[in-house]
């Protein structure tokens, strides 16, 4: 927001008389002056203080003296005429034709912005890959594949199901049906995963296997690894003795 402001405010017979008037300095003046304007561009910016009493003028302009006073003042010195209500005297001065347009386009642009947006929000729609034929027989391929380790778990698979959607992601993402079998069968590799942990406990669920492309990726690393895959625990077992072999036993 903005007003024009005349370089010749400044050294104004008149802005010295109603300094004078008001027992104030000219930059007081000047500052009560510009601080009304502003304040009747956002308020009021035809200029009409329809429904302002004195009260509201003095607030306006930050004068902390006599709100009467301080009318009576911008009254006589023609800062302010008395018409239906009290007008901004010369208020095109202050804000052009030029600018009211400015500033109604303004308004009209972000109406329309607003619009848009709750518009855009409320008719969103979130549009997924559709499965065809094949994608949908590879996803039951790979729920098949899954049962070869786990005959009892998910017998009668179906697109809501949360493993579907992951399944459904990483194909999405570029992993083929061949890829997630090989993920499953490094997961079953894995000591770890087989219970080979501190916690004694199985990390072997589907859903683990499938959560996301660094899991696949891991588990298929697993997969095609030569040899045997060791428990932590083991691996640590024989490094302790590696290194101590190395140290020189007694």
């Amino acid at each position: 927001m903005w007003i024009k402001c005349h370089e010749a405010l400044v050294d104004n017979r008149k802005v010295r008389r109603t300094s004078r008037a008001l027992n104030i300095c000219e930059a007081q003046t000047i500052g009560h002056l510009v601080t009304l304007w502003v304040n009747t561009m956002r308020h009021a910016p035809a200029g009409e203080l329809v429904d302002w009493d004195h009260d509201d003028v003095a607030h306006y302009a930050g004068w902390k003296g006599d709100p009467g006073a301080l009318v009576a003042v911008l009254l006589e010195f023609n800062w302010l005429r008395q018409d239906s209500w009290l007008v901004v005297n010369d208020w095109g001065e202050h804000n052009s034709s030029d600018l009211s347009r400015i500033r109604e386009q303004g308004r009209e642009r972000q109406r329309r912005f607003r619009e848009r947006k709750a518009n855009a929000t409320s008719n969103v729609t979130v549009t997924l890959p559709a499965v065809t034929q094949d994608d949908s027989s590879g996803i039951l391929d790979i729920f098949e594949h899954y049962r070869t380790y786990h005959p009892r778990a998910h017998k009668k698979p179906h697109s809501r199901m949360r493993e579907w959607g992951k399944i459904k992601a990483r194909l999405a993402e570029g992993c083929t049906v061949a890829d997630l079998k090989l993920a499953i069968d490094g997961c079953h590799r894995s000591p770890f995963h087989m219970g080979e942990n501190d916690n004694n406990r199985k990390y072997d669920s589907l859903e683990l296997i499938v959560r996301d492309g660094s899991k696949v990726q891991g588990f298929i690393e697993l997969a095609q690894q030569e040899g045997l895959v060791l428990a932590q625990k083991t691996s640590k077992t024989i490094r302790a003795a590696q290194n101590w072999v190395e140290k020189g036993a007694p």
